[in-house]
């Protein structure tokens, strides 16, 4: 909020303390009021109040409090108005008959406040050439993506092993362009299984392969209206965005809700397919003396982001930061999305008794071209009936779409036996340049004695492949569990009547739960790395085999897996950072449990140092402001425990430096703390009685120690009010 000074008969520089009123509907907000984070020095008027907003040594910064945001009825949005006061204990000496009067601004318009979701993102380690990403950076580039995005928070879950084949890398990065591209996509077409075996109930649920920070010539790639994306983890900044590897995954989720590119930078021939935005290269209006200018503020950084100095994070710029387009599409996503981000529960699985088809592959965009990828042909009842009636309510929905591609079965003799619909889907990269095919898929239903499958676009058949009449003969030989390593040895015998190679998919169960950790897999054992999966005292091992259509399912006995205990992380401040004197920032703890997910684990995060503080709660998050504290050695502790009772527990150790004291020219000593020679100094805002502070202000000049203290209360006839400075040499 921007104040200034319309009449100055004093001289000197004035700081008043200014208070912010919320009211939701109406209702005054408990906490109400909150003080601003910064002390500004008011100026003298203006003639272009608007710009001088975007200076933070100008105007109040107010950090909402989270309970007044929460507010869970994504259908039913409530008003939020907002009202400031400055100098409402007149600090300041005003005059006047009523001094106030023109002290009070509120909100042009009450602000419209919706329920966001919480959406789920599993992260998973993709296997390359280089190395194996891990888990360290998911914490603080998750954080930088939902600064980034409207959603209330992440369900957070890490894959525990590294997903892909040992012996046949993802080569994403290749020098070679055209490996670059084809890995690309395999890594993809691979991740999408994750979404067709879901390992639980999370609702809006994403796949998330990472690939290390010394990956080269890779940000990331998506396709538009899925589930999964491939993410550079980069931990350095990202086109003026910290944490950049954040800021990547928040563009390739807009692909998945559906956004494309805004044209705003150099895109390649086959990435120009554009929304339709007024602004390309701004966040709005590009104007900040506009009234309807938006502005982005970066909670992280403490920054602000005027609106022609970044352009839309779905655009190629060279500085990014989402655009209020961007934010309102995605809001319409994540706020229909089940608040919460699911229950956790057991996937449940289609009651039919007929097989269905995982059809998978590749659709030449100009000509005819393209081929299947390893299908699997599955009875129904393993399947999630979730996920198979999103495909049946897909094929019908594409049935009048001339643009669809069709799949066509036949039997022995040529009979047509069914045409189903198929919808094709075109990536979205920072690097494919030469990818000319779609991709498609879909889980559709086999028909009875199909011998062929042919797929069709614009009435002519681009891909045909045929249906040996046998399927293979697996068998699992060897299952050992190692309990104190929390690993299961899995080997198996398969052979195909018809001579066919075969692939192979590995699965691990802990329930009706299916983790798919291997996928067209050419070995036949494997070791399955359990430390991060759920604990059951039904656990299995399912193997998968295929011919390339025809399958065979074979599936251990059940055995006994411990439970495991939550994964609690630390995000905002690094180990042994160090960190300048009321910075903005906060420290946020957050645990994941593999049986039970984020929602319904016990956590308690304490901080020991000089401005100790405790937390506890039901919770999937804590969040702790640090732009108090005082100066010194502190040690965050986040302890988890899951509804179990296992435990677990994560420190940070960091650092408040000390209060840097200006030099500046000596005060007067008359009682008002107008000097010019503390606009720059420090604010501290001291306790002064139960929650309420004080602002104080400290300056060196010479060889003396200039403190001011502000809206100080006046004692009663037998109650005193002391204040007092120690200082420590």
């Amino acid at each position: 909020g921007y104040a200034y000074v319309r009449t100055n008969t004093a001289g000197g520089s004035w700081q008043p303390d200014a208070h912010l009123y919320g009211y939701l509907n109406d209702q005054l907000l408990p906490g109400s009021p909150i003080e601003p984070v910064n002390r500004p020095t008011l100026e003298s008027f203006k003639s272009l109040p608007q710009r001088r907003i975007l200076n933070t040594s100008f105007s109040y910064l107010f950090e909402l409090p989270d309970t007044w945001m929460d507010y869970g009825d994504p259908l039913v949005p409530a008003r939020l108005q907002l009202k400031m006061v400055v100098n409402e204990d007149l600090d300041v000496a005003e005059t006047g008959v009523e001094p106030l009067a023109n002290n009070v601004v509120w909100l042009r318009n009450p602000a419209t406040v919706i329920g966001k979701g919480r959406p789920g993102l599993t992260f998973i380690p993709l296997i390359t050439p280089g190395p194996t990403c891990g888990f360290e950076d998911v914490p603080d580039l998750a954080e930088r993506a939902r600064s980034l995005m409207p959603v209330a928070d992440w369900m957070i879950s890490e894959f525990p092993a590294p997903f892909g084949d040992p012996e046949d890398p993802y080569a994403i990065g290749s020098e070679d362009p055209d490996t670059d591209d084809a890995e690309q996509t395999r890594a993809l077409d691979d991740l999408e299984d994750f979404s067709w075996f879901p390992c639980g109930d999370w609702g809006d649920q994403h796949y998330v392969g990472m690939l290390h920070e010394s990956t080269p010539n890779f940000a990331g790639v998506t396709r538009r209206n899925q589930a999964m994306a491939i993410v550079h983890m980069d931990p350095d900044s990202y086109k003026s965005i910290s944490h950049g590897g954040g800021a990547i995954l928040a563009h390739e989720l807009g692909h998945g809700y559906g956004r494309q590119h805004v044209n705003c930078g150099n895109f390649p021939a086959d990435q120009q397919n554009f929304d339709l935005v007024l602004y390309t290269c701004s966040l709005g209006v590009p104007d900040d003396v506009s009234p309807d200018a938006y502005v982005g503020w970066d909670y992280l950084e403490s920054g602000i982001i005027a609106p022609e100095s970044a352009a839309d994070i779905m655009s190629y710029a060279s500085s990014l930061w989402p655009s209020h387009v961007y934010w309102n599409a995605l809001l319409e996503r994540t706020a229909r999305a089940p608040v919460g981000a699911g229950s956790g529960d057991d996937p449940q699985p289609g009651g039919g008794t007929g097989n269905v088809l995982l059809l998978q592959g590749r659709l030449g965009r100009s000509e005819p071209s393209g081929f299947f990828r390893p299908l699997y042909a599955l009875p129904e009842d393993l399947l999630p009936a979730d996920r198979l009636a999103q495909a049946r309510e897909l094929a019908a929905s594409l049935a009048k779409d001339a643009s669809a591609a069709l799949l066509r079965q036949l039997d022995a003799r040529g009979t047509l036996l069914s045409e189903i619909p198929i919808a094709v889907s075109e990536a979205h990269s920072e690097e494919v340049r030469r990818l000319h095919f779609d991709t498609f898929s879909q889980w559709v239903d086999l028909a009875p004695d199909v011998r062929t499958l042919q797929l069709l676009r614009n009435n002519q058949v681009w891909i045909e492949r045929f249906v040996s009449p046998h399927p293979p003969i697996l068998t699992i030989s060897t299952v050992n569990v190692d309990q104190a390593a929390q690993s299961v040895y899995v080997r198996w015998k398969a052979e195909d009547p018809d001579g066919d190679p075969l692939r192979f998919l590995v699965q691990y169960g802990a329930g009706s739960r299916w983790f798919t950790i291997r996928k067209n897999y050419r070995g036949l054992e494997d070791t399955i790395d359990a430390r991060g999966l759920p604990g059951s005292s039904e656990t299995r091992v399912r193997i998968i085999a295929t011919d390339g259509v025809q399958t065979a399912v074979a599936t251990s006995e059940p055995f006994a897996m411990s439970n495991q205990p939550p994964r609690p992380t630390l995000s905002g401040v690094k180990e042994r950072q160090r960190l300048p004197f009321g910075e903005t920032r906060v420290l946020r703890g957050h645990a994941f449990d593999p049986e039970t997910g984020t929602s319904s684990n016990t956590l308690a995060l304490s901080l020991t140092g000089p401005s100790p503080s405790t937390q506890t709660g039901l919770v999937a998050a804590l969040s702790l402001p640090l732009q108090s504290l005082s100066p010194g050695a502190y040690t965050a502790t986040l302890d988890a425990t899951d509804p179990a009772g296992q435990t677990a527990r994560v420190t940070r150790q960091f650092d408040i430096l000390p209060i840097t004291i200006p030099d500046g020219s000596a005060p007067t000593l008359d009682g008002l703390s107008n000097d010019n020679g503390y606009t720059n100094a420090p604010l501290v805002r001291v306790v002064w009685a139960a929650q309420d502070t004080i602002p104080v202000r400290l300056l060196h000049s010479g060889s003396n120690l200039f403190v001011s203290f502000s809206n100080l209360k006046y004692g009663g006839v037998r109650a005193s009010r002391q204040v007092g400075l120690r200082v420590e040499v």
